[in-house]
């Protein structure tokens, strides 16, 4: 739900560092982020559902209606009693729900040339941790300061090779290593040929990886739909999404016109 105040908090900080020396330039990246989402509250929980659900029943029995009749609308909130109001009343207000991020990404990168080799290695480091106050959920009530962690570390390495003066090469690998998932290498490579000062034929094979969000990950309710009355549950038997991506293109750039044609195929 939401209160009447609403504010969203973002703050982060940086510290970058670029050398250019003699075998290349590098650069390093240092991030800080912490967010808040201010002004959510914390829906019923299961047996407050139940709760309210008897309410409405005991209204519409002692009104005369059948059970289940148009609870919380119309009429009905006009016929609750002073007993039924307090009732109703005690539900509110609802708890604040804490919704807060924070995280660590160290990237590193460097470019370096030797001879027809352009060749970039580097690498990523990702700490961080969310807090939903709905994490600890469960049918009687909440559980305070329940984290998601999401850990995560990858190298890298490209090289980009001109094997002749109208053909390039570009290989490269990528290394990753999850908390959960463990670890993952994904392959690229791609050839480039300009045939002419007007035709270029480009073509490839990479291959993608991507792990689910941290919430998603989690075992049991990580937020609301609906105007609040949908819960949303993750789970820890999410895998990881993996792909192989073909691709052949043909360019023309004439004096006066161009045009490309490009295949893909997804896997």
């Amino acid at each position: 739900g939401y209160t009447a105040y609403q504010r969203y908090e973002r703050d982060q900080l940086a510290l970058s560092h670029q050398g250019r020396y003699s075998f290349g330039t590098w650069q390093t990246t240092l991030t800080h982020t912490t967010s808040n989402n201010l002004g959510r509250s914390l829906p019923l929980t299961l047996d407050e559902r139940a709760d309210l659900q008897t309410l409405w029943n005991d209204v519409c029995r002692r009104t005369g209606a059948a059970a289940n009749c148009a609870a919380g609308r119309g009429n009905a909130l006009t016929a609750l009693n002073a007993s039924e109001q307090a009732r109703l009343q005690a539900f509110l207000p609802r708890p604040l729900r804490t919704m807060e991020l924070e995280g660590y990404v160290l990237d590193t990168m460097l470019d370096m040339t030797f001879g027809a080799h352009k060749l970039t290695v580097g690498g990523q480091y990702n700490d961080t941790d969310m807090v939903d106050g709905v994490f600890g959920m469960d049918g009687a009530g909440y559980r305070d300061n329940v984290k998601q962690q999401h850990r995560m570390w990858s190298v890298f390495a490209e090289d980009n090779w001109s094997l002749t003066d109208t053909l390039t090469a570009t290989v490269g690998v990528r290394y990753d290593d999850h908390n959960i998932f463990g670890s993952h290498v994904s392959p690229r490579g791609y050839l480039v040929w300009n045939a002419s000062d007007a035709w270029t034929i480009k073509g490839g094979v990479s291959t993608g990886y991507k792990t689910p969000r941290p919430d998603q990950l989690f075992p049991g309710v990580t937020g609301f739909g609906g105007q609040g009355v949908l819960p949303l549950v993750g789970s820890p038997n999410l895998q990881p999404e993996t792909s192989t991506n073909y691709e052949v293109a043909a360019y023309y750039e004439g004096s006066d016109w161009g045009f490309n044609v490009t295949g893909f195929l997804n896997k």
